[in-house]
């Protein structure tokens, strides 16, 4: 990422309506956007584009959410956010061992999911880039 070109967050989310929605947040507060509707497609992506940060459904058909946040992980530790309708406590204890930075369900407002965003890139203005962690 180069100080002129914007972070890039990919979104991975076998539901259109919700990628609608959230790219078009994400990309008004400034953020570049890809989308892919399956994990497999979202892996692709990731591999071409190496994004800034990864917003990861867990319930997909085919590829789930937990194999393709383990495949990312074998080779990045790119900060994904996992936000799901799931509230399956056994997929949410494997998406921790395997690393992710947080977790929301979908009916977190989108504001949410904006500021987690800014906190997982230590974006200016962000608690992580004010406070740099502590020092």
């Amino acid at each position: 990422m180069t100080a002129e070109s914007h972070p890039l967050v990919l979104l991975i989310d076998d539901d259109p309506d919700f990628l609608e929605i959230a790219e078009l947040a994400i990309s008004e507060s400034g953020y570049g956007t890809a989308t892919a509707q399956s994990g497999l497609a979202g892996l692709r992506l990731f591999q071409e584009h190496e994004p800034d940060l990864v917003v990861l459904d867990l319930v997909m058909p085919g590829m789930n959410g937990i194999e393709t946040l383990r495949l990312i992980r074998e080779s990045s530790d790119c900060p994904i956010i996992i936000l799901t309708l799931s509230d399956a406590v056994e997929m949410f204890l494997q998406a921790l061992e395997l690393g992710v930075n947080d977790y929301l369900t979908k009916d977190a407002p989108l504001d949410t999911l904006l500021e987690r965003i800014n906190i997982a890139i230590g974006r200016p203005g962000s608690p992580v880039s004010d406070n740099q962690m502590g020092e």
